[in-house]
Order: structure tokens, then sequence, then C-alpha cells
């Protein structure tokens, strides 16, 4: 309407000002409407009438015209255009507020607030900052004159610098200025004024992110409490104005609640936000579809961390069709948001097993940020480096190795640059990508390099600024964990212990701050450092480690058992290994059992996800029956085990065979105990066969299994006595490594090492060479009674 009368309204005036605001009258309803290109051409029509006006008291027209222009071409995504026009906004208010402060003091200060907005979204976090903070000093010295006035404009520039401090890696900063928002609009708010209520929600959520940020959970979620209630009181009284903001502050909360650890709370906040969506994008879908997306998204994350894959892609698939609408219709828009749903999906599609769905869909997601990040800026590069992680994620899962470390050196090496231009902010992110990367590579067989990768991850995380340090002490406690585990793989023990103690002890630090965020942690690093100890031939240390963290996992699984009941089997199945060790067979056998009955719950509900873990359980308690002479209930558990991990082990060889080979080396056992002497030698040939397979520097990982692989097969080909000279040379060579392994682990492997010997003894005599047999067992100190197969 406003478009079609303009002519006749420019035909009615000869007033050049006059066209002018008649233009820009028109561009703001365009601006209003998403109409950027049609308000652009609006806007250049009113500096063109302006610049034939030679009257000075048109420049703060034409000043506020340029600014218009400059969030006109941000909007349309033209960006440097946008800056251009900001810069000579900022510049013709500096020279107006220079001669009249109190007039043109408020423009100029609008001017470089979105001056700085334009820099930050460029990427020139320092440049941004410094213009935010000039506006501020310009508020500031307003609103002590008149704080009613003035206060809502200085707050908004204390939000805004939160915002760039926080991008600058200053978290300290960030909170500060966000608690000074805060202050000012509760004092506006007191003004029983609504608008100004709003505002001190808003400011509370924010400030909430902060301290979130800052890692004080309890402050940050009380803060995004009060938002929500105070959203509350506003929407009861008005629900058309304040609906929308209620969802956003709930969307806020429900992420607050999650990262304290109160996961179910978590769920049904979003929920609620999700149902207020849907009324709000049912009345108006224009306005409210995108974010009814956004809140469905973040209602995924929070359903797949309580365990809910199902429900939790049924709600991304729904925001992926919403924004797959808006997206072809305004790209620049909502690919981002795309972009983020396709990562979210992928993760779920493989929670659910549907590996397939989850590369294809990340796929897409790189592909999205591939084309954001052509416009070259920090933010599309930050976005692309995490799709690349989310990438390598799902390539691991369905085997493609090396798909997956690709996609993870290539994040990091985003990373680099990033940190490298603005350290104090993307270190964190490159010490975190570099612990992904250890990951992948260790998956991959490439130990090494994981190990490298890892060790780096630990550098970067300690010469974090102080501030940040102590944000991310978690961070550091997950990458010392993981540099236990990677030194474990290479066989170097000592090392990998101190890192391991390391660990729990960040741990136990961080969950005694706050058990409900870090308890997980703390039970999952004593896990890992109960096996190492078990591995180390520590037993009782073993032990101790295993029944802390089920004591741990057992009070979190009772209260979110989806989330918590898989570590809690892992937990047991060590405990139950490591009372075996100790000779409390029967005590372990029955943590070992429990962890089974689990797994084979969780399994039924979710094979692709939890078959593999009921193997390696069902190899424990097979171990466990084993010791307590129950051969054919072994034997039943060993065969059970060598099914789901051969058909494992056909989809993903590289990293399920060698554990196939440890249910293969029990079920040998069980077959020679019961006179199946045929069967024992097919499975202790697989065995050895599939450890051959695996060779290279990550073998340590498998030295001590492959040696008992060698044993067992030596031992059985005594048996049959059909291959002596075969036998011989397992016997030899498992000799030598346990005897290679007692040196390097400073471990007493005297029983097995004698035991070999007995057996190599015994293949000697079978091929005649008795003096030969003779000298290995006098060697041994033992009795000349006879011979035995081990």
């Amino acid at each position: 309407m406003a478009e079609a009368l303009l002519p006749h309204r420019l035909a009615a005036t000869h007033d050049v000002a006059e066209d002018a605001a008649l233009y820009h009258a028109l561009a703001t309803r365009q601006s209003h409407a998403g109409l950027h290109a049609e308000a652009i051409g609006s806007l250049v029509s009113v500096m063109f009438s302006l610049r034939m006006v030679v009257d000075a008291e048109q420049q703060p027209r034409y000043a506020g015209a340029l600014y218009d222009l400059g969030l006109a071409f941000d909007a349309d995504g033209r960006s440097e255009e946008a800056l251009s026009a900001l810069e000579q906004a900022v510049e013709i208010w500096r020279r107006l507020a220079a001669a009249d402060p109190d007039r043109h003091g408020p423009d100029l200060a609008l001017a470089l607030s979105g001056l700085g907005s334009c820099l930050l979204a460029q990427g020139r976090t320092a440049e941004g900052w410094t213009a935010e903070s000039e506006a501020a000093k310009i508020r500031l010295r307003l609103a002590q004159a008149d704080p009613v006035v003035y206060g809502k404009e200085l707050s908004d520039s204390l939000v805004n610098i939160a915002v760039h401090a926080a991008e600058a890696g200053r978290p300290d900063a960030a909170l500060d200025a966000a608690e000074q928002a805060v202050a000012y609009r509760r004092l506006l708010a007191d003004l029983d004024k609504p608008e100004y209520e709003s505002d001190l929600a808003a400011a509370l959520s924010n400030l909430s992110t902060h301290l979130a940020d800052a890692g004080r959970w309890t402050q940050a979620v009380a803060a995004a409490e009060e938002a929500v209630e105070t959203g509350r009181r506003l929407a009861r009284a008005n629900p058309l104005a304040h609906e929308a903001e209620l969802a956003r502050n709930l969307a806020n909360l429900a992420n607050a609640l999650a990262e304290s650890g109160q996961s179910s709370q978590a769920v049904a906040v979003s929920e609620e936000a999700v149902e207020i969506g849907r009324r709000l994008a049912r009345a108006n879908p224009a306005a409210h579809e995108a974010g009814l997306a956004r809140k469905l998204t973040d209602l995924g994350n929070r359903l797949a961390q309580t365990g809910r894959p199902a429900a939790a892609l049924a709600a991304v698939q729904e925001a992926e069709t919403v924004l797959r609408r808006l997206a072809g219709a305004d790209p620049a828009a909502y690919e981002a948001d795309l972009m983020t749903n396709l990562c979210n999906a992928s993760a779920t599609y493989l929670a659910v097993g549907e590996r397939h769905k989850a590369v294809t869909a990340v796929r897409e997601a790189v592909d999205i940020a591939r084309r954001l990040g052509r416009q070259a800026l920090p933010a599309n590069a930050s976005g692309l480096a995490t799709v690349l992680i989310n990438a390598g994620s799902a390539f691991m899962a369905s085997g493609r190795r090396d798909d997956a470390r690709m996609a993870a050196e290539e994040a990091v090496g985003l990373w680099r640059v990033l940190a490298r231009d603005n350290p104090s902010r993307h270190s964190v992110d490159l010490a975190a990508s570099l612990a992904n990367l250890g990951v992948v590579q260790a998956a991959a067989g490439r130990y090494e390099e994981a190990l490298a990768a890892t060790e780096e991850s630990v550098a970067v995380a300690r010469a974090l600024p102080l501030q940040a340090r102590a944000a991310h002490r978690a961070d550091l406690a997950q990458s010392l964990t993981n540099l236990c585990l990677r030194r474990t793989a290479l066989g170097q023990w000592t090392q990998a212990v101190d890192a391991g103690e390391e660990a729990v002890e960040l741990w136990r630090e961080l969950a005694r701050e706050n058990p409900a965020v870090h308890e997980a942690g703390l039970a999952t690093s004593l896990t890992h450092l109960g096996a190492l100890h078990l591995e180390t031939g520590s037993a009782p240390k073993a032990v101790r480690c295993t029944t802390e963290a089920v004591r741990l996992l057992r009070r979190l699984a009772a209260a979110d058992p989806a989330a918590r009941e898989p570590d809690l089997a892992q937990a047991l199945a060590d405990l139950g290994n490591a009372l075996g060790n100790t000779g409390e067979q029967r005590e372990g056998l029955a943590r070992v059992s429990e962890a089974v009955e689990i797994r084979r719950r969780l399994a039924r509900e979710l094979p692709e996800a939890h078959e593999g873990d009921l193997a390696a359980s069902l190899t424990d308690q097979g171990a466990r029956l084993s010791a307590l002479g129950r051969w054919p209930e072994a034997m039943a558990s060993f065969m059970e085990a060598v099914r789901l991990r051969g058909r494992l082990a056909h989809e993903n060889p590289q990293a399920v065979e060698p554990e196939l080979a440890i249910s293969l080396i029990g079920l040998a056992g069980a077959h020679a105990q019961l006179g199946q002497v045929d069967a024992a030698f097919v499975a202790a040939k697989q065995a050895v066969d599939l450890f051959d397979r695996h060779t290279g520097p990550g073998e340590q990982m498998y030295a001590l299994q492959r040696a008992q692989a060698l044993h067992v097969l030596a031992a059985v080909l005594v048996m049959n006595g059909r291959d002596p000279d075969r036998a011989l040379r397992a016997a030899s060579e498992a000799a030598d490594m346990y005897a290679a392994l007692s040196a390097e682990r400073s471990l007493d492997y005297g029983p097995l090492y004698q035991a070999i010997q007995m057996t190599r003894a015994a293949a000697l005599e079978q091929l005649g060479r008795t003096t030969e047999a003779r000298a290995v067992i006098n060697r041994l100190d033992i009795p000349s009674t006879g011979f035995t197969h081990g």
C-alpha cells in the first residue's frame, strides 16, 4: 500500500527533504516486512535526495539513512557494503556530536553499536569491541544524567560488549558486562513497565549463558529460572506480546539445566518451549516457524542425552522438514540452521543404528558448511570445523576410517588457523579437536599418531589462560583420560597410570564442586584407571577403582537409567574381572553376570548400539565361569560372544576382529577342557590368524592376548599330537612374548611362562628331542615327573 501511494505523494510535494522523508518511511516498512533488497533501493533514493540539499540541518537525516542502509545491507548478506555505510554514518555522527554532544551523542552511540555488531560478524572482534565500548561510554554519560531515558541503551551496549568479550575469549569481561546489564535493567524494571521487565528477562537469559561459560552452573540455572519466571508473568498478562519471548527463555533454561547435569528437567522445560513454539507457529508461521525448528532441534539434543534416541529422531526430523522449506525460500537466512539440524540428525541416526542415514545427513551438512565457508568469515570456518568433527563420528561408526581421519585432520587444521588468529577464543576448540583426532586415529590403529595428537591436546589445554583453564578443567580431565588410553595402547604403562591418576584427581575435584555435572566423568575415569591397573597386574587397585565407579554409577543410573546404565555395565564388568584376578571368583562372576543382564536388555532395545558391549561382557562371563571350572556354561557364554562378534566383525573388521580373537581364545580353552580337541584347534588357530592380521605399532594393545592365543594353540596341538613342529613354534613364540611382557611391564608372568615352557617341552618330546625337553624342564627347576601340555 505504502509503495503504491508513494508516486502520488511525491507528485504532491516539491520539497527534496520531504521526498527523502517519504522514501525513508517506505524503507522502514520494507525492512520490517523482510524486503531488504527493496529497502536498500528506497534508502539509496533517500541519500540521492539528501545529497541535493546543502542545508547542514539535513546531515542528521543523511547519517540516519546511511545507518539504516548499513543494517539493510547486513540483513541482505552484503557485509562489506554494510560496513562501509555504517562507517560513513559514524563519521558524520562523530562530527555532529563533537559540536553538540547532548543532541547527537545518542545517535553516534547507536551508529557505533551497529558498526560493532557488523565488525563482529566479519570476525573483526577487537575492532567491534572497541566500537561498542565507545558507544557504552557515551551511553554511560547520558544514563548518569537520565537513567530512565538512557539506561536501556546503556544496557543494550553492555549486552553487546558481553558478546564481543566472549568471542574474544575473555569470559571474565563478558560476565562482568552481562552482570552490569542485568543491574541496569533491574533498575528500569522497578518502574513497573512491562517493556523494561521484558528487557530484564532477556538480560538474565544472556547472563545465564555467560555464567555457564564460566562454569558457574548453579548461578546460570538461577538466572535462567528468573528470566522464565518474569516471562511467565508477562505472558499471562499479554500472551500475544510475550509468549515468543517466554519460549526463548525456556529454551535457554533447558540448556542451562542440561549443562548443570539436570538432564530430565531439561527435557521437560524444552518440551514446554516446543509446545509454545507450535502454538505460535500455527497462528503465524512466517514469524515463528524458524523458532519452532530451533526449539525442536534443541529438544532432540536433550532427548538424545537422556537415552531416548527414537523420540530425539522424531524431533530433529520434524525440525528438518521445516528448515528445508525455509532454507529453500531464503538460503542466506536459514542454511546455517539446517546445517546444525543435520549434524544433530546424524548423531541421532547413529544412536538408533541407522549409519547410512547418519552419513548422508552429515555429508549434506558438510556441503552446506563449505558453501557458507566461501564467505571466508571466522564464524563460517568454525562452523565447518564443528561439522567436520560430527562427520568424523558418522564415518567412524560406519567403518569409513580414512574418511573419519581426513575429516578430523581438516577440522584440526581449521582450528589451528582460528586459534592462531584468536588464541583466547579458539585454543579451547583446538584442544578439543586434537583430542577428537586422537580418538579417530586410535580407532584406525594409528596409535603413535593418536598419542601425538592427544599429547598436544593436553599441552594446549594446560597452556590456556588462567580463567579459561579454570572454566575448561573438565576438557583437560577428559584429555588426560584419553592420554591414559593412548599410552596404554602403546604399552607405556607407567606414563599411562600417571595420566589416569591425574585425570581421576581432577575429576574428583570437579565432582566435589558440582557432583551433578561431573560425577559421571569421575566414574568413567575411575573405570578406565581400574582397567589399566588390572592390565598392569595391580588387581587390588583395580578393585578399589572399579568399586568406587560402580557405587557412583548405581546412584546415577537409578536417577537416569537410559543415560547411565551402559556406563554402569562397563564398570560392573571391569569390577568382576578385577575381583576374579584377586581370587574372588564367585563375587567376580556375580558382577560380570549383572553386566551381561543389563547389556542384554539394552541390546534387545537397540542392538546396533549395544551388541558389541554384550559380546564383551559374555566373554568376561565365560572367563569367570572357566575359573570356577564350570566349562559347559563357559562354553555357552563364549559361543554367544563369538556369534555376536563374528557378525559385527563382518561389518567393521578393523575394530572388531581383535575382540573376536579374544572370545575365540576362551572358546578354544573351553573346548579343550571338555575334550573337544578338534574344535579347540579351529578356534585357537582362528584367534592367532586374526591377531596376525592386526600387527604394527599398536600390537602392544593386544600383546598379552596374542601370546595367550599362541599358548592355547600350542597346547591344543600337543593334545592332538598331529603337528608337534607347529606346536613347538607357537609355544616358543608365546614364551618369548611372556618374557618380553614381564620385562616391559615389570609384572610377574611366571606362572604363564612356566606353563608355556612345559607345553614347549611336551612338543619337543613328541618330536623325539628328549634331551632338549629335559633341559627346558631343568631350567624351570621343576621335578621331572613327566611332561604336560600346559
